[in-house]
C-alpha cells in the first residue's frame, strides 16, 4: 500500500474512530492519543503492528480484570504466576506501543513517555486506559470478521 497523504490519513483515522465509537456507544476515552497512534499507523502503513498491539492490549485487560476480582480465590502460586505474566503484558505492551511511535515525532513519543510508560501508579492508570481503548478496537475489528 502506498503511503497516504495527511488529508487521507486523517479522514481514515476519523472514519475508523467514529466506526468504533458507532459500534461502542462512544466508550473510546482517549480519543486524541488513540487518533495519533491510528494516524501514525496509517501512514506507515503499521496494520500488523495495530493488530498486536490490540490483541495485546485484550490480554492485558482480561489478566487486570482476574487480578482485581476479589471473588477469585486464586492460589498463591497461581496469583504468583499471574501477577508475573501481567508485568510481561505491560512490558510487551508498552514496547509495541513504543515501536509504533517511533514512526511519529519524537515530540508525540515523548509525550506517551510521559503519560504512559513511567514506573508510577498514574502511567499505569493512564496505560491501563488506552488499554481498554485498544481492546475496543480489538473487539470492533472482530467483529468485522
Amino acid at each position: 500500500m502506498a503511503k497516504l497523504k495527511n488529508d487521507e490519513v486523517k479522514q481514515r483515522v476519523e472514519s475508523f474512530i467514529e466506526e468504533v465509537n458507532n459500534f461502542s456507544n462512544h466508550k473510546i476515552s482517549n480519543t486524541e492519543d488513540i487518533e495519533r497512534i491510528l494516524g501514525i499507523i496509517f501512514t506507515n502503513d503499521l496494520e500488523r503492528k495495530l493488530n498486536d498491539a490490540v490483541f495485546t492490549a485484550k490480554y492485558f485487560q482480561g489478566l487486570t480484570k482476574i487480578l482485581k476480582d476479589p471473588g477469585n480465590n486464586l492460589d498463591q502460586d497461581y496469583q504468583d504466576e499471574m501477577k508475573t505474566e501481567y508485568i510481561e503484558v505491560v512490558n510487551s505492551l508498552k514496547s509495541l506501543l513504543k515501536e509504533i511511535l517511533s514512526y511519529g515525532t519524537s515530540f508525540i513519543s515523548n509525550v506517551y513517555d510521559e503519560k504512559y510508560f513511567q514506573l508510577t501508579q498514574q502511567s499505569l492508570l493512564n496505560l491501563t486506559s488506552l488499554s481498554d481503548d485498544l481492546a475496543l478496537i480489538k473487539t470492533y475489528l472482530n467483529s468485522k470478521k
